[in-house]
């Protein structure tokens, strides 16, 4: 796809456009960290819902068993133990 027609598709659904390159890397950080902190926001906003309201996303969380060591946890932490991730 030409530039610019990418450009106005990403204007047109309100995202951000990024040039990137795999080959030289180009962008390509810059691409990901932005991805990143708006999934980050968006996911934060969705778990601010009020009590009353159901969330209109996904939680951040476990299915509630947690330490129970039943399995069934991501493949990083099949364990379902708490981790020490900042995120």
């Amino acid at each position: 796809m030409d530039a610019e027609r990418a450009k106005k598709l990403a204007e047109k659904y309100g995202l951000a456009y990024f040039e990137t390159s795999a080959k030289t890397g180009q962008n390509v950080d810059e691409a990901f960290m932005h991805l990143a902190r708006d999934v980050k926001r968006r996911v934060h906003e969705t778990n601010e819902a009020p009590d009353d309201q159901p969330s209109k996303g996904f939680k951040i969380g476990g299915s509630g068993q947690q330490g129970t060591g039943g399995g069934g946890g991501s493949p990083q932490n099949p364990d379902n133990t708490p981790s020490s991730c900042p995120c």
